[in-house]
């Protein structure tokens, strides 16, 4: 069954730039944030707020 999770207390600039980055991928804020968590855990590479 999915599982809802929350992130708290998100720098607005972060926001922005991840807002920015669901736009480009003609993505919600959420459908963007989701393909970060998959990519992050189907690579070798550890994503960062400064990789995003």
């Amino acid at each position: 069954m999915p599982t809802n999770l929350s992130i708290k207390k998100v720098p607005d600039e972060l926001v922005a730039h991840l807002r920015s980055r669901a736009k480009d991928h003609h993505r919600s804020l959420q459908g963007e944030l989701l393909s970060i968590i998959e990519a992050s855990v189907r690579e070798d590479t550890i994503l960062t707020p400064k990789a995003i």
